[in-house]
């Protein structure tokens, strides 16, 4: 979140807003099953979303209270694989993943999955991959010509092999700091979301990087607000709700994130400038979108996922 719209939010409501952060979903999710309590709002990623929902962690949105939304949204962020009926969540920002790296380190322009994967061998030790078991394990799988969103035995199954050949190579598991490092050089590359490619393209000098969508495919993510159970304010969550969907809010939250936002994109045009509505990693073009595969993990792929990434993670 831009750091001036929880600023915009309070002088605008007089609600303050205390705010923590979680290092994955599976956190945050571990983090609401134990009964933590306090928090009015959260903000996870689609395939979280299904699971918070079937254990009854979530709040119903009341839409009647969000007239900023109802009026703004692009409509095909609405009825989403993991919210058919809207009732439990509101889209909050959206985007891909795919891989960014160093163009003055790498002499390679990888293009698919496959290059970039290649990569981490002939660097060793110079290339990231988040700490987050969907998108690693899900971008493999479309490598092989599988659904982002597997969960047969036998895919995942080889899925977990390549991965287990690949962790000598890897740098560091890194879903928070993997930008810096790489604009900083540290890093030559490493899979990533689409705002933090552009991150890196701003911060390195030259701007000696790029980001790419894989030719196979990968994943259309889209995070989103929620209203956990324990709420004490629900009506503060939904006021913030509404405010973040005013263009102008919606407007700085992209220019800061370089995620997209799921307003109507012709609401956008007047405020954001044209590079930035040109960019084809704010904003995939047609072609792109179409390659693209929502997260939506069944609770069997998910737990599949997450036995796979804690042997990878603990393989040396």
């Amino acid at each position: 979140m831009n750091p001036d719209t929880f600023v915009a939010f309070t002088i605008a409501t007089g609600i303050a807003v205390r705010r923590s952060y979680f290092a994955s979903n599976e956190a945050l999710l571990a983090r609401l099953r134990s009964g933590a309590r306090g928090y009015d709002l959260a903000a996870p990623t689609g395939y979280t979303i299904a699971t918070l929902t079937e254990e009854g962690l979530l709040r119903r949105i009341d839409w009647k209270k969000l007239p900023n939304v109802r009026q703004t949204i692009d409509p095909k962020f609405l009825g989403l694989p993991h919210a058919p009926d809207d009732r439990w969540s509101v889209p909050k920002d959206w985007g891909t993943t795919g891989f960014m790296y160093r163009t003055d380190k790498i002499k390679e322009r990888p293009t698919s999955w496959a290059q970039f994967f290649s990569l981490f061998e002939k660097y060793p030790r110079k290339l990231t991959l988040l700490d987050g078991s969907p998108e690693v394990i899900g971008s493999v799988a479309v490598m092989m010509g599988y659904s982002f969103n597997t969960d047969a035995d036998k895919e995942l199954d080889r899925v977990r092999t390549f991965l287990l050949r690949l962790r000598p190579f890897v740098r560091a598991f890194d879903s928070r700091g993997y930008a810096t490092a790489i604009a900083q050089g540290k890093a030559y590359g490493g899979l990533g979301w689409n705002g933090d490619g552009a991150y890196v393209i701003a911060h390195t000098p030259s701007h000696a990087a790029d980001y790419v969508v894989a030719a196979e495919g990968g994943e259309l993510w889209v995070d989103a607000h929620v209203i956990p159970k324990g709420a004490s304010n629900p009506a503060a969550a939904h006021a913030w709700i509404d405010f973040v969907y005013k263009p102008r809010i919606s407007a700085m939250e992209t220019l800061y994130t370089y995620f997209r936002s799921p307003i109507r994109r012709s609401l956008l045009a007047p405020i954001l400038a044209p590079t930035v509505l040109r960019n084809p990693d704010v904003f995939p073009p047609t072609a792109t979108y179409r390659r693209l595969e929502p997260s939506n993990l069944t609770p069997k792929g998910l737990a599949a996922r997450e036995r796979i990434w804690a042997e990878v993670k603990a393989a040396r």
